[in-house]
Protein backbone atom coordinates (compact mmCIF):
# COMPACT_ATOMS: atom_id res chain seq x y z
CA UNK A 1 0.00 0.00 0.00
CA UNK A 2 1.46 3.35 -1.02
CA UNK A 3 1.72 6.01 1.63
CA UNK A 4 3.23 9.40 2.26
CA UNK A 5 3.65 10.81 5.77
CA UNK A 6 2.72 14.20 4.40
CA UNK A 7 -0.63 13.00 3.07
CA UNK A 8 -1.36 11.18 6.32
CA UNK A 9 -0.57 14.34 8.31
CA UNK A 10 -2.94 16.35 6.11
CA UNK A 11 -5.76 13.83 6.51
CA UNK A 12 -5.28 13.69 10.26
CA UNK A 13 -5.40 17.46 10.44
CA UNK A 14 -8.58 17.53 8.33
CA UNK A 15 -7.02 19.83 5.76
CA UNK A 16 -9.19 18.93 2.81
CA UNK A 17 -9.04 22.48 1.41
CA UNK A 18 -6.50 25.33 1.60
CA UNK A 19 -6.93 28.05 4.20
CA UNK A 20 -5.79 31.67 4.17
CA UNK A 21 -3.03 32.60 6.59
CA UNK A 22 -3.62 35.31 9.16
CA UNK A 23 -0.15 36.68 8.47
CA UNK A 24 0.22 39.71 6.16
CA UNK A 25 0.30 38.83 2.46
CA UNK A 26 3.38 39.49 0.36
CA UNK A 27 1.42 40.32 -2.78
CA UNK A 28 -1.80 39.55 -4.59
CA UNK A 29 -1.84 36.45 -6.77
CA UNK A 30 -2.71 36.79 -10.46
CA UNK A 31 -3.90 34.18 -12.91
CA UNK A 32 -1.10 32.14 -14.52
CA UNK A 33 0.15 33.12 -17.93
CA UNK A 34 0.98 30.71 -20.73
CA UNK A 35 4.74 31.31 -20.55
CA UNK A 36 7.13 31.93 -17.66
CA UNK A 37 9.31 35.05 -17.65
CA UNK A 38 12.51 35.12 -19.67
CA UNK A 39 14.82 34.73 -16.66
CA UNK A 40 13.38 31.31 -15.72
CA UNK A 41 15.60 28.36 -14.90
CA UNK A 42 17.03 26.37 -17.81
CA UNK A 43 16.13 22.98 -16.28
CA UNK A 44 13.41 22.01 -13.82
CA UNK A 45 13.27 18.56 -12.19
CA UNK A 46 9.94 17.47 -10.73
CA UNK A 47 9.32 14.31 -8.70
CA UNK A 48 5.95 12.58 -8.60
CA UNK A 49 4.65 9.88 -6.28
CA UNK A 50 3.43 8.25 -9.47
CA UNK A 51 7.00 6.96 -9.76
CA UNK A 52 8.85 9.45 -11.97
CA UNK A 53 11.23 12.40 -11.94
CA UNK A 54 10.48 14.54 -14.99
CA UNK A 55 12.90 17.00 -16.58
CA UNK A 56 11.60 20.20 -18.18
CA UNK A 57 13.70 22.45 -20.39
CA UNK A 58 12.95 26.06 -21.22
CA UNK A 59 12.63 26.34 -25.03
CA UNK A 60 11.52 29.64 -26.63
CA UNK A 61 9.77 30.78 -23.47
CA UNK A 62 7.91 27.51 -22.90
CA UNK A 63 8.75 24.55 -20.67
CA UNK A 64 8.92 21.27 -22.57
CA UNK A 65 9.25 17.83 -21.00
CA UNK A 66 12.59 16.50 -22.26
CA UNK A 67 13.46 13.60 -19.94
CA UNK A 68 12.22 11.22 -17.29
CA UNK A 69 13.76 9.03 -14.60
CA UNK A 70 11.89 6.11 -13.06
CA UNK A 71 11.65 6.33 -9.26
CA UNK A 72 8.93 4.31 -7.57
CA UNK A 73 10.34 4.75 -4.06
CA UNK A 74 8.80 8.14 -3.28
CA UNK A 75 11.07 11.01 -4.48
CA UNK A 76 10.59 13.68 -1.83
CA UNK A 77 13.52 16.11 -1.68
CA UNK A 78 15.33 17.09 -4.91
CA UNK A 79 18.34 19.39 -5.21
CA UNK A 80 21.06 20.22 -7.75
CA UNK A 81 24.62 21.52 -7.42
CA UNK A 82 26.87 23.69 -9.60
CA UNK A 83 28.19 20.58 -11.41
CA UNK A 84 24.62 19.68 -12.47
CA UNK A 85 24.40 16.63 -10.21
CA UNK A 86 20.85 15.79 -9.12
CA UNK A 87 20.32 14.64 -5.52
CA UNK A 88 17.17 12.68 -4.72
CA UNK A 89 15.86 11.76 -1.26
CA UNK A 90 13.44 8.82 -1.38
CA UNK A 91 11.14 8.39 1.60
CA UNK A 92 10.67 4.65 0.95
CA UNK A 93 7.32 3.19 -0.12
CA UNK A 94 6.49 -0.32 1.04
CA UNK A 95 3.91 -2.46 -0.76
CA UNK A 96 4.08 -5.01 2.04
CA UNK A 97 5.86 -4.24 5.27
CA UNK A 98 8.15 -1.30 6.03
CA UNK A 99 9.52 0.85 3.22
CA UNK A 100 13.24 1.54 2.93
CA UNK A 101 14.44 5.04 2.16
CA UNK A 102 17.48 5.96 0.08
CA UNK A 103 19.51 8.80 -1.42
CA UNK A 104 20.46 8.75 -5.13
CA UNK A 105 22.98 11.03 -6.88
CA UNK A 106 22.63 11.40 -10.66
CA UNK A 107 25.30 13.10 -12.78
CA UNK A 108 23.94 15.46 -15.42
CA UNK A 109 22.07 13.52 -18.11
CA UNK A 110 22.57 10.12 -16.44
CA UNK A 111 19.77 7.56 -16.24
CA UNK A 112 21.39 5.70 -13.33
CA UNK A 113 22.84 7.11 -10.11
CA UNK A 114 26.58 7.33 -9.62
CA UNK A 115 26.06 6.99 -5.88
CA UNK A 116 23.24 5.15 -4.13
CA UNK A 117 22.89 5.33 -0.35
CA UNK A 118 20.62 3.05 1.68
CA UNK A 119 21.02 4.55 5.15
CA UNK A 120 18.35 2.82 7.25
CA UNK A 121 16.11 5.90 7.40
CA UNK A 122 13.02 7.06 5.57
CA UNK A 123 14.69 10.11 4.03
CA UNK A 124 12.67 13.28 3.49
CA UNK A 125 15.22 15.71 2.01
CA UNK A 126 18.90 15.99 1.07
CA UNK A 127 21.31 18.85 0.26
CA UNK A 128 24.90 18.72 -0.91
CA UNK A 129 27.86 20.68 0.45
CA UNK A 130 30.85 21.46 -1.79
CA UNK A 131 29.27 19.74 -4.79
CA UNK A 132 28.69 16.47 -3.01
CA UNK A 133 31.76 16.16 -0.80
CA UNK A 134 29.31 16.05 2.11
CA UNK A 135 25.55 15.59 2.36
CA UNK A 136 22.91 16.58 4.89
CA UNK A 137 19.68 14.60 5.01
CA UNK A 138 16.52 15.03 7.04
CA UNK A 139 14.65 11.87 8.02
CA UNK A 140 11.00 11.10 8.67
CA UNK A 141 12.33 8.41 11.00
CA UNK A 142 14.15 5.07 10.95
CA UNK A 143 13.05 2.68 8.19
CA UNK A 144 9.52 1.45 8.80
CA UNK A 145 8.78 3.95 11.58
CA UNK A 146 6.87 7.21 11.83
CA UNK A 147 9.48 9.24 13.70
CA UNK A 148 11.28 10.48 15.54
CA UNK A 149 12.66 13.00 13.04
CA UNK A 150 16.39 13.52 12.72
CA UNK A 151 19.25 15.13 10.76
CA UNK A 152 22.05 13.01 9.25
CA UNK A 153 25.50 13.99 7.93
CA UNK A 154 27.26 11.91 5.26
CA UNK A 155 30.79 11.87 3.88
CA UNK A 156 31.74 11.46 0.22
CA UNK A 157 31.40 7.65 0.34
CA UNK A 158 29.46 4.96 2.16
CA UNK A 159 25.83 4.44 3.15
CA UNK A 160 26.17 4.96 6.89
CA UNK A 161 25.85 8.54 8.14
CA UNK A 162 28.83 9.94 10.02
CA UNK A 163 26.36 11.20 12.60
CA UNK A 164 22.61 11.40 13.12
CA UNK A 165 20.97 13.77 15.62
CA UNK A 166 17.39 13.20 16.76
CA UNK A 167 15.15 16.25 17.11
CA UNK A 168 13.54 15.95 20.53
CA UNK A 169 9.73 15.91 20.72
CA UNK A 170 9.50 15.57 16.93
CA UNK A 171 7.14 13.28 15.07
CA UNK A 172 8.92 13.62 11.72
CA UNK A 173 11.54 15.84 10.09
CA UNK A 174 10.34 17.07 6.72
CA UNK A 175 12.79 19.36 4.91
CA UNK A 176 16.03 21.27 5.35
CA UNK A 177 18.06 24.22 4.07
CA UNK A 178 21.56 25.51 4.73
CA UNK A 179 22.57 29.15 5.07
CA UNK A 180 25.78 29.38 2.99
CA UNK A 181 27.01 32.37 5.00
CA UNK A 182 26.63 31.07 8.55
CA UNK A 183 26.67 27.38 7.54
CA UNK A 184 23.71 26.87 9.88
CA UNK A 185 21.25 24.13 8.88
CA UNK A 186 17.50 24.54 9.43
CA UNK A 187 15.08 21.61 9.53
CA UNK A 188 11.28 21.77 9.44
CA UNK A 189 9.58 19.18 11.63
CA UNK A 190 6.19 18.26 13.05
CA UNK A 191 5.32 17.58 16.65
CA UNK A 192 3.02 14.77 17.78
CA UNK A 193 -0.02 16.99 17.17
CA UNK A 194 1.00 17.69 13.58
CA UNK A 195 2.06 21.31 14.15
CA UNK A 196 5.06 22.64 12.27
CA UNK A 197 8.31 23.96 13.80
CA UNK A 198 11.83 24.82 12.63
CA UNK A 199 15.01 23.57 14.32
CA UNK A 200 18.38 25.27 13.89
CA UNK A 201 21.67 23.36 13.90
CA UNK A 202 24.47 25.88 14.28
CA UNK A 203 27.07 25.19 11.59
CA UNK A 204 25.22 21.94 10.97
CA UNK A 205 26.37 20.38 14.23
CA UNK A 206 25.40 19.88 17.85
CA UNK A 207 21.91 19.86 19.29
CA UNK A 208 18.96 21.52 17.57
CA UNK A 209 17.58 24.84 18.81
CA UNK A 210 13.91 25.54 18.15
CA UNK A 211 13.29 28.77 16.24
CA UNK A 212 10.12 29.47 18.24
CA UNK A 213 7.64 29.53 15.34
CA UNK A 214 4.53 27.39 14.90
CA UNK A 215 2.46 26.82 11.77
CA UNK A 216 0.39 24.09 10.07
CA UNK A 217 1.73 20.75 8.81
CA UNK A 218 5.33 21.42 7.69
CA UNK A 219 6.37 20.51 4.16
CA UNK A 220 9.14 21.96 1.95
CA UNK A 221 11.66 24.68 2.84
CA UNK A 222 13.83 27.17 0.94
CA UNK A 223 16.34 29.92 1.81
CA UNK A 224 16.08 33.16 -0.19
CA UNK A 225 19.74 34.16 -0.44
CA UNK A 226 19.24 36.87 2.19
CA UNK A 227 19.05 34.52 5.17
CA UNK A 228 15.26 34.34 5.29
CA UNK A 229 13.48 31.00 5.55
CA UNK A 230 10.47 29.94 3.49
CA UNK A 231 8.38 26.99 4.67
CA UNK A 232 5.30 25.43 3.07
CA UNK A 233 2.28 25.02 5.32
CA UNK A 234 -0.08 22.05 4.84
CA UNK A 235 -2.97 24.52 5.14
CA UNK A 236 -1.92 26.13 1.85
CA UNK A 237 0.44 29.12 2.06
CA UNK A 238 4.20 29.65 2.24
CA UNK A 239 5.40 31.41 5.41
CA UNK A 240 8.50 33.61 5.41
CA UNK A 241 10.54 33.92 8.63
CA UNK A 242 13.76 35.57 9.63
CA UNK A 243 16.35 33.34 11.28
CA UNK A 244 15.35 34.94 14.59
CA UNK A 245 11.79 33.69 14.16
CA UNK A 246 10.15 36.96 13.09
CA UNK A 247 7.27 36.59 10.63
CA UNK A 248 7.97 38.50 7.41
CA UNK A 249 4.76 37.63 5.57
CA UNK A 250 3.29 34.87 3.42
CA UNK A 251 2.87 33.92 -0.21
CA UNK A 252 -0.64 32.73 -1.02
CA UNK A 253 -0.77 29.61 -3.16
CA UNK A 254 -3.94 28.59 -5.08
CA UNK A 255 -4.05 25.07 -3.69
CA UNK A 256 -1.44 23.82 -1.26
CA UNK A 257 2.30 24.47 -1.52
CA UNK A 258 4.27 21.23 -1.17
CA UNK A 259 7.97 21.78 -1.93
CA UNK A 260 9.84 24.65 -3.54
CA UNK A 261 13.08 25.76 -5.19
CA UNK A 262 14.59 29.08 -6.30
CA UNK A 263 16.20 29.82 -9.64
CA UNK A 264 19.81 31.05 -9.89
CA UNK A 265 19.21 34.72 -9.00
CA UNK A 266 16.43 34.08 -6.44
CA UNK A 267 14.00 36.03 -8.62
CA UNK A 268 11.68 33.08 -9.26
CA UNK A 269 10.24 30.53 -6.87
CA UNK A 270 9.04 27.16 -8.25
CA UNK A 271 6.41 25.46 -6.08
CA UNK A 272 4.91 21.98 -6.41
CA UNK A 273 1.22 21.93 -5.55
CA UNK A 274 -0.33 19.09 -3.57
CA UNK A 275 -3.92 19.74 -4.69
CA UNK A 276 -3.44 21.24 -8.17
CA UNK A 277 -0.95 18.53 -9.28
CA UNK A 278 1.35 20.99 -11.04
CA UNK A 279 4.26 23.41 -10.57
CA UNK A 280 3.46 27.07 -10.05
CA UNK A 281 5.99 29.84 -10.68
CA UNK A 282 6.08 32.98 -8.52
CA UNK A 283 8.19 36.10 -8.68
CA UNK A 284 10.14 36.77 -5.48
CA UNK A 285 9.79 38.63 -3.21
CA UNK A 286 6.59 40.04 -4.78
CA UNK A 287 4.82 36.67 -4.70
CA UNK A 288 3.07 37.14 -8.07
CA UNK A 289 2.19 33.91 -9.88
CA UNK A 290 3.42 34.16 -13.48
CA UNK A 291 3.25 30.65 -14.91
CA UNK A 292 2.67 26.94 -14.44
CA UNK A 293 4.23 23.64 -15.53
CA UNK A 294 2.03 20.59 -15.95
CA UNK A 295 2.41 17.02 -17.18
CA UNK A 296 -0.61 14.89 -18.22
CA UNK A 297 0.33 12.04 -15.88
CA UNK A 298 0.18 14.21 -12.74
CA UNK A 299 -3.08 13.65 -10.87
CA UNK A 300 -4.59 12.95 -7.43
CA UNK A 301 -2.77 9.61 -7.17
CA UNK A 302 0.45 10.93 -8.75
CA UNK A 303 0.83 14.39 -7.26
CA UNK A 304 3.98 16.49 -7.62
CA UNK A 305 6.40 16.41 -4.69
CA UNK A 306 10.14 17.22 -4.83
CA UNK A 307 11.47 19.94 -7.14
CA UNK A 308 14.90 21.27 -8.14
CA UNK A 309 16.19 23.76 -10.71
CA UNK A 310 19.48 24.06 -12.56
CA UNK A 311 21.54 26.13 -12.40
CA UNK A 312 20.93 26.42 -8.66
CA UNK A 313 21.15 29.66 -6.67
CA UNK A 314 24.72 30.87 -6.23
Amino acid sequence: MRFTPFAIAVMLAGCSAPMNSALPQRAAIVRPQSAPPRHAAALVYVGSVGGTIDTFTLVKGQYQQTGQLADSNGPEGLHTDALANLYVADQGIGTEGPGVGDIAVYPKGASQPSRFIVPGYNVSDVIAVKNGQHLYASNFGPDGQFGPGSLSWYGSTGSSPLRTTTISNSFQALSLVRDPSSKDVFVSYSDNSGNGHIARFRRGRGQPHDLGVTFGSPWGMAEDGSGNLLVADGNGPIHIYSQKGASLGTITVPGTAYRMAFNADYGLLYVTNFYNFDVEIFTYPAGKMVGTIHAPEWNKSAWTDGIAVWPPPE
